[in-house]
């Protein structure tokens, strides 16, 4: 028993681990996802990329993601096939 008792401390610290780590991902992508989705209504309204992309960035601050204070430093313009957008964030460091 005293052999097994931290075998099975340490399987059951890395399945908490794994777990918290899954959580942790659902909830940065449920942001992602709210975040684009904000720019995507926004541009769709004012058909102005850099204001779409600034309102993803506060709408994923909103949600807790960090580092997405200010305002995005470049929007590519809409791709001519897909239309999709860009927005690249420069971090301060």
């Amino acid at each position: 028993m005293a052999i097994v008792t931290p075998a099975l401390l340490m399987v059951a610290g890395m399945g908490i681990e794994i777990t918290h780590w899954t959580v942790v991902k659902l909830e940065l992508q449920r942001t992602a996802d709210v975040a684009s989705l904000a720019g995507a209504m926004e541009y769709a309204l004012a058909s102005n990329a850099q204001d779409a992309a600034n309102e993803a960035a506060n709408v994923a601050e909103l949600n807790g993601a960090t580092g997405t204070q200010g305002q995005a430093s470049y929007v590519s313009p809409p791709c001519s096939a897909t239309g999709h957008l860009r927005a690249i964030r420069a971090r301060s460091r």
